[in-house]
This record gives structure tokens, sequence and C-alpha cells, in this order.
């Protein structure tokens, strides 16, 4: 599929705030990652979906959760980490 231009993604952008299910092309508008980048996540089980029979959705709530816990650590947040991890010993 072709990328989506900037006022389409702006448009479902906000239809997919407003709903609780999301089509992978809204999903891709809402979360800015390529439909075809969604689809492998899909394949791989890599990220929440529903699939009653041949249309594919996403849970808003679902994806603002898999994106939050995805975040890695800071360099000073893994510094601190060690430093309290060597005085517990």
């Amino acid at each position: 599929m072709a990328k989506l231009s900037e006022d389409l993604r702006s448009q479902l952008l906000e239809l997919s705030l407003k709903k609780q299910f999301v089509s992978v092309i809204e999903a891709s508008a809402y979360t800015g990652f390529s439909i075809k980048y969604l689809y492998q996540l899909v394949h791989q089980r890599a990220i929440p979906y529903y699939k009653p029979g041949r249309k594919l959705f996403f849970k808003v709530s679902e994806l603002d959760s898999w994106i939050s816990n995805s975040r890695n650590k800071t360099f000073e947040e893994i510094e601190k980490d060690a430093i309290d991890g060597i005085s517990n010993l």
C-alpha cells in the first residue's frame, strides 16, 4: 500500500482517538508505523490484535500499552540500577 498522505493521516488519527477498535490503516496513522510493518508484527504475533473473520483490528488501549511496555531505559537509569545492585551485595 502507498504511504498515507499527511492530511489523511491526521484525519485517521483524529477518528482513531474516538474509537475503541481501529483498522490496520487507522492503527498505522495512530502509531506512525507503516501498514506493512504492522502486518509483520501481526504475523510474528508481536502485537495484540483481533481478527474476526478476515478483517484485522487493534484495540487502541492495547496499542498504547504495547508501546508503553517497549520503553528502553536511559544510560542514567542503567547506571543507577548497576550502582544500586552493587550496593545491595
